[in-house]
């Protein structure tokens, strides 16, 4: 099952911010858009805080600033988010998409 966001206006800031459930440890991630043609469409910049307790999840941050989603084409973008950590454990979530529509109004 994928989850979709609602429609993202091209040129704005993406910012979301989630949770996951991962094994104790230090843990990096990266995660790449893709069209449906599997054409390389953007990136999201990802931050992985761990929670104090680490029984509980971490906080997780998808950041693409309007500079770089300006250039994002239109359309459904799909995407995961893969995990690594120092011990070489990668984990992938569940693939995602974003509906790229574009701005009505434009900065000058």
């Amino acid at each position: 099952m994928s989850t979709t966001f609602r429609d993202f206006k091209r040129g704005t800031t993406f910012d979301f911010v989630g949770m996951a459930v991962l094994p104790a440890g230090v843990w990096s991630a990266t995660c790449q858009l893709r069209t449906e043609k599997g054409l390389l469409g953007g990136t999201l910049t990802v931050t992985v805080t761990p929670d104090a307790d680490p029984a509980k999840p971490s906080s997780v941050r998808l950041l693409a600033e309007a500079a770089d989603t300006k250039t994002w084409p239109l359309g459904l973008l799909y995407g995961d988010i893969l995990f690594a950590d120092g011990a070489g454990v990668v984990l992938a979530t569940s693939d995602f998409s974003i509906n790229v529509i574009a701005s009505r109004t434009t900065t000058p």
